[in-house]
């Protein structure tokens, strides 16, 4: 029933009951031409975590798993594809400051984002990361990082990375290079960086909101 008052009704014959409430179906999965469609009994919004598992069990029917896990439920993430690469959207809809980590197992096995720290967000606001993002004139990829990316420069020797996050956040990047680093400053500091099997792991503090990260070649 819906808030206009109308009501829809089917018959069901052929198609698969994919939900109950007693023994009344209120939910069912049908073939219809080349596809199939599944009908609820209700309007699927999100207003309890339980609906979530609801979403889940449906869209995992279809062959359709997770590609990114929050290990903090109350965390909504997207993530936006171009030939470029990527950039996840995060988004803390709370008034109060969260860490958490992000899961991934889109590289062939799963992977923590940061490997070895806490995501930050601030309360009620949002982040946009890179994430496998190409840099072609510097022949290199972020793989992920921690803080927002707004821009590069390449003079055919020392990439430098422009990064953005609150002031006093722990950061974390990875880079894939074509070469191996000789040194990496954090404006204009020596820091050190170790090697991953996916590229160059840097960590990071934002002693000022703008950093530039700089690897030299």
């Amino acid at each position: 029933v819906s808030s206009l008052g109308l009501i829809h009704s089917y018959h069901i014959q052929d198609a698969t009951v994919v939900a109950s409430a007693g023994n009344q179906a209120c939910g069912f999965e049908k073939k219809i031409g080349k596809g199939r469609a599944t009908m609820l009994g209700t309007i699927p919004n999100y207003q309890i975590e339980e609906h979530l598992d609801i979403f889940a069990h449906i869209l995992e029917r279809e062959g359709v798993k997770w590609e990114f896990r929050c290990d903090d439920p109350d965390i909504v993430i997207q993530k936006r594809e171009s030939k470029e690469g990527s950039f996840i959207f995060v988004l803390n809809f709370h008034p109060v400051d969260k860490e958490f980590n992000l899961i991934t197992d889109d590289l062939l096995r799963e992977m923590k984002i940061p490997a070895t720290r806490k995501l930050s967000i601030g309360a009620s606001s949002g982040l946009i990361l890179p994430y496998h993002l190409k840099l072609k004139d510097a022949n290199a990829e972020i793989v992920y990082a921690t803080s927002e990316y707004f821009g590069h420069q390449w003079d055919g020797q020392n990439l430098s990375i422009q990064l953005r996050a609150r002031q006093g956040v722990n950061g974390e990047i990875i880079v894939r290079l074509s070469s191996t680093p000789q040194r990496v400053l954090c404006n204009g500091k020596e820091i050190l960086w170790t090697p991953s099997e996916l590229g160059c792991l840097v960590k990071y503090r934002h002693a000022a909101r703008d950093l530039i990260l700089e690897v030299i070649l």
